[in-house]
């Protein structure tokens, strides 16, 4: 389950999930300022990944949460992600507007969220 450039996932089929992000080495300061937001839930702050291609980026993991589990059922469906009316209990104002920062697209003539879940049961 992904939102954004962030995801929830499984590192061992019978383990506790993590969430795990993945940005550019350019957009490094907007992992550190997810890190300072998270990072009571980290085991170690963000690191580099040198790529085959020469190019760098960068990621954060927390630790293996089990109370991750309650949200990857909540918007998963047979292995889909979806959007449901749970989200209201889960997502905060600022949670929002990071998520729209993270995948929304600034053009003239306004804001366009990319959001590329589909709204689901």
């Amino acid at each position: 389950m992904r939102v954004g450039d962030g995801g929830i996932r499984k590192p061992t089929t019978n383990g506790a999930p993590q969430w795990r992000c993945n940005v550019g080495l350019l957009h490094i300061e907007y992992l550190l300022f997810l890190f300072n937001l998270l990072s009571h839930y980290c085991a170690h702050a963000p690191s580099m990944v040198r790529r085959r291609d020469g190019s760098y980026y960068c990621y954060l993991t927390t630790r293996s949460l089990p109370c991750l589990n309650e949200l990857l059922k909540a918007f998963t469906v047979n292995g889909n992600k979806f959007i449901t009316m749970a989200i209201a209990e889960y997502i905060t104002p600022q949670a929002l507007a990071i998520w729209a920062q993270d995948d929304g697209t600034r053009t003239p003539e306004g804001f366009y969220p990319n959001f590329s879940w589909a709204f689901g049961p």
